[in-house]
């Protein structure tokens, strides 16, 4: 039984996936708030420029909002056609957590790991920002075609909760198939010198 290697025996710390439509996406993930913390910072709902500490140092490991329009309009008929659009990952934080924060780039209720072009497309879309690739706002939608884009899901969605180890975080952005622009590769380069470091510190 114990004879052979074993590809599992690092325990990989991996999101819980969840079984949700688009509407729940959004609103677990970019609800409106109105929160201050006690130290009187605001409480956003989503961090989309999530960083990792490595010796007091922030490194940021996400891209900005890259996508075009027509990039855009292609996930939302993706959607129409219930094609897989991957997955959106998050790491939701605690109340007590966020509320005891002093670093303003810290404090929201959640911080995207990946889909971050996805997940904003998604918002913007049904926020009225851009039409589909038939020219039409979802404000202009029939209120059952809205409900059933909202209910779709060819969306996967799992989220970390608690106390995410930065080279997990790290880990789990690089294993994960990107979509719409490929992340380049002096940025995937880039990443992994992140993970590099934070394993090669782990280890002294």
């Amino acid at each position: 039984v114990y004879i052979g290697h074993n590809p599992f025996e690092r325990k990989l710390v991996v999101p819980r996936p969840i079984n949700f439509g688009i509407e729940s996406i959004l609103s677990s993930t970019l609800r409106e708030t109105d929160y201050v913390n006690k130290h009187g910072i605001e409480i956003k709902s989503m961090n989309w420029n999530p960083f990792v500490l490595i010796g007091g140092k922030k490194h940021y490991y996400q891209r900005d909002f890259v996508w075009n329009l027509e990039q855009k309009q292609s996930l939302i008929d993706s959607i129409y056609n219930e094609l897989d659009c991957g997955k959106i990952v998050v790491i939701k934080r605690d109340f007590s957590e966020v509320d005891n924060e002093v670093d303003p780039e810290l404090c929201y209720f959640n911080e995207i790991v990946d889909g971050k072009q996805r997940l904003s497309t998604i918002f913007d879309f049904v926020n009225d920002v851009f039409p589909d690739s038939n020219g039409y706002y979802f404000g202009e939608l029939s209120k059952v075609a809205q409900r059933e884009f909202e209910s779709k899901q060819c969306i996967g969605y799992a989220e970390f909760r608690g106390y995410v180890a930065p080279e997990d975080i790290i880990r789990q952005f690089l294993m994960i198939n990107h979509t719409g622009v490929p992340q380049s590769p002096e940025h995937i380069n880039y990443v992994k010198e992140i993970l590099n470091t934070l394993t090669t510190d782990e280890e002294v």
